[in-house]
């Protein structure tokens, strides 16, 4: 019987550890900062942590969105219309707009290095948004930003 509640206990210890560390992980995030613990385990039970592989199309121009994410690791281009307009990396949310107005995807995003990425489906997103008001409002000076930055570059035109 021992033998069998140490191997539970071990699978509790390991399940614990990883818990842990994707809070961890959820909580260096710009985005989550502001969240209590309370709030980045209910993060951590709607998010994924995702793997992906340089050169990978994470979204595209155009296409219906069905995810968003925010980068924990890696770098992305951003690209309008064949353009180059930005690199983004760690700490940095994208896929969102879509998922905000139900759109289509304003640009393609491609990973130029490796990846590890927070991914959010469109469902979990939007329960997110409504039930955590500091990752909303955290969302909405991103999207602010960016429309602020998008304004800057049209007047220099």
């Amino acid at each position: 019987m021992s033998a069998v509640l140490d191997r539970a206990q071990a699978a509790a210890m390991r399940t614990t550890h990883r818990t842990d560390t994707k809070l961890d992980t959820l909580a260096s995030l710009d985005l989550f900062s502001r969240c209590g613990r309370a709030d980045l385990v209910r993060l951590s039970r709607l998010t994924t942590l995702a793997e992906r592989d340089a050169g990978t199309v994470l979204c595209t121009e155009g296409r219906a969105a069905r995810e968003a994410f925010v980068i924990v690791e890696g770098e992305a281009l951003v690209e309008i219309g064949g353009r180059p307009v930005a690199t983004l990396g760690p700490g940095e949310l994208l896929g969102e707009v879509a998922l905000l107005d139900r759109g289509p995807r304003t640009g393609t995003v491609t990973a130029q290095t490796p990846m590890t990425l927070v991914a959010m489906s469109a469902l979990e997103f939007a329960g997110i948004l409504d039930d955590i008001v500091s990752v909303r409002n955290a969302v909405v000076r991103t999207v602010t930003r960016r429309l602020r930055s998008a304004d800057a570059m049209a007047g220099s035109l």
